[in-house]
């Protein structure tokens, strides 16, 4: 085979796999999902034809509170050093994670599922700190407006986009794209 020949199939290959990463991404997909499915794309076609996320147990209470921190960042005027939107559906996509092992909970022998129970009380307990982290930038935007000092409020911001990056990929090192 000719060297032409190999390059036009590697160069085939890598678009096609950008081409999935980037509807993987579109999809909603953790980001190690998304920079392996690059190489391995194949592998990760049956993830296209799949919903991405299904509701969790803790979804209204996340869309809630980004909801109640919108509001209140709008009513104060406050600056977003942040993707609100991108960190609403990364806990969204935690809480779809969780929505899923409660199902497999449900069919599991109780006596082999503790290892899994475990696990999955982490989780909820990570987007839970998320949540109560969100409450905490509120009330400092109320402070904020007594004081008129914003740096508090992109602190916690920074710290909270911190905490819902670190959940995300840590949900993304356990995922089995086939």
């Amino acid at each position: 085979m000719s060297p032409l020949a190999w390059f036009t199939l590697l160069g085939s290959w890598l678009v096609a796999g950008l081409l999935v990463a980037g509807l993987l991404h579109r999809a909603g997909q953790p980001p190690g999902v998304v920079g392996t499915a690059v190489l391995g794309w194949p592998l990760y076609l049956p993830m296209l034809s799949v919903p991405a996320t299904t509701e969790g147990p803790l979804a209204q209470r996340i869309r809630l509170a980004f909801e109640g921190l919108r509001d209140t960042l709008a009513e104060h005027r406050e600056p977003l050093p942040v993707n609100l939107d991108g960190l609403e559906s990364a806990l969204l996509r935690a809480d779809a994670r969780v929505a899923r092992v409660d199902r497999l909970l449900a069919e599991a022998d109780p006596a082999l599922a503790l290892e899994l129970r475990q696990a999955r009380d982490r989780s909820v307990a990570q987007v839970e700190a998320a949540l109560a982290e969100l409450l905490r930038v509120r009330v400092q935007v109320g402070l904020v407006a007594l004081s008129q000092d914003s740096v508090p409020v992109q602190a916690r911001l920074a710290e909270l986009a911190a905490r819902v990056r670190a959940i995300e990929e840590v949900g993304s090192f356990g995922h089995n794209p086939t």
